[in-house]
């Protein structure tokens, strides 16, 4: 390089300092170096999720211990004289449990299963007679059931008593019923009801007797699901 072309470096660098002596200041020269610091960490921080595609990543950075400059690296990497090695997960461990919420507003009404027979016809005599039944699972439940005779003119009877009980799969007795019927006219009928509540599975049925043959027109029964019985 000719003595010319030092000469004009020279004073181009002397020129430079006396235009921007504040660049010569050493707290402005640690901001300045802050700021690019931070500047790159926000930027690194924001695209590490991005590339730990929302998995339980660990990242390993090597620091600069005098300037705080971050340069992530890999696991197996060594970082440099005058730089300490750092790692930390995209996912923490996990926090304590919190508080119970608060009571949620109640939901709309739920769909029940309930079980059920009707039997149409048939006759009831001075035999205890199965006139309808339901099988039930184990559980609590509620049951239901009502029997309708009636009698004819044309039987020759002007009146007849009927008898029924409602009894779980266990054969205990649930409920009774028993009805008088009398001919008016040309006809006469009479409507039993029975509830219960049982807690054994197995056979619930309706079991009928009456004085002498008895037309049955409709025996129904049913049984609602329960979660207990008080």
């Amino acid at each position: 390089m000719s003595s010319a072309w030092s000469a004009r470096l020279a004073t181009a660098a002397r020129s430079s300092r006396l235009q921007r002596p504040w660049l010569q200041r050493p707290w402005l020269q640690r901001l300045v170096i802050g700021v690019c610091v931070t500047v790159i960490a926000v930027v690194a921080g924001a695209a590490i999720p991005a590339l730990a595609g929302g998995k339980s990543v660990t990242f390993y950075a090597c620091v600069t211990s005098k300037t705080g400059a971050i340069k992530i690296v890999s696991k197996s990497a060594r970082c440099h004289a005058g730089q300490h090695k750092i790692s930390w997960n995209n996912v923490g461990p996990q926090g304590p449990a919190g508080k119970q919420g608060l009571q949620g507003p109640a939901g709309p009404p739920g769909v029940v299963t309930g079980y059920g027979a009707v039997a149409h016809g048939g006759t009831i005599s001075t035999s205890t007679t199965t006139v309808t039944s339901v099988t039930l699972p184990a559980g609590s439940f509620i049951v239901n059931a009502s029997v309708y005779l009636d009698i004819q003119s044309n039987e020759g009877e002007t009146t007849n008593v009927a008898d029924c009980r409602l009894t779980d799969g266990s054969g205990a007795v649930l409920d009774t019923s028993a009805a008088t019927v009398v001919l008016t006219g040309n006809t006469g009928a009479a409507t039993l009801s029975l509830t219960g509540a049982t807690s054994t599975g197995g056979t619930t049925q309706v079991l009928c007797t009456s004085g002498s043959a008895y037309n049955l027109d409709t025996a129904s029964i049913t049984a609602i699901p329960v979660h207990t019985l008080s």
